[in-house]
């Protein structure tokens, strides 16, 4: 038998039945991870703001997908899409989400920025930093 067969057998026993929450599972990484794993056998429960996109993929992936509605930085949102799971499912057993991404364009991409501005600012003693996010993509 192939490897590559061992490996798709391999991961189908490992997700198959197991129920997962994905956010930003409208679209993107998230609805293709959704993707492989309800072909993998898993129970998964979509997450995102985007609720007619949403949807549509909840609807295209079949039964064992739910749509929830949830806005990550609310954190009673993500509370409630937890319970969500639990009240359907009786349980959660994998949690998918982009920490690490997030973590570096959000948080290390503007540390390392003012980190070497300031650098050339300091001996000068002048200059301003300017932290400014937005709350859309």
């Amino acid at each position: 038998m192939p490897w590559a067969d061992i490996v798709a057998i391999s991961a189908k026993f490992r997700l198959a039945g197991k129920v997962v929450l994905i956010t930003g599972a409208a679209s993107g990484i998230g609805k293709a991870t959704s993707i492989r794993f309800i072909e993998n056998g898993a129970k998964v429960l979509l997450a995102d703001v985007h609720d007619h996109l949403g949807k549509s993929v909840a609807n295209d992936l079949g039964p064992n997908t739910t749509y929830i509605h949830c806005n990550v930085t609310n954190e009673q949102e993500i509370s409630s899409a937890v319970d969500h799971a639990l009240a359907q499912y009786g349980r959660l057993d994998l949690e998918l989400e982009g920490f690490d991404r997030t973590m570096a364009i959000n948080v290390h991409s503007m540390v390392a920025t003012i980190k070497h501005a300031s650098r050339v600012m300091i001996p000068h003693q002048a200059g301003s930093i300017i932290c400014s996010a937005r709350a859309t993509g």
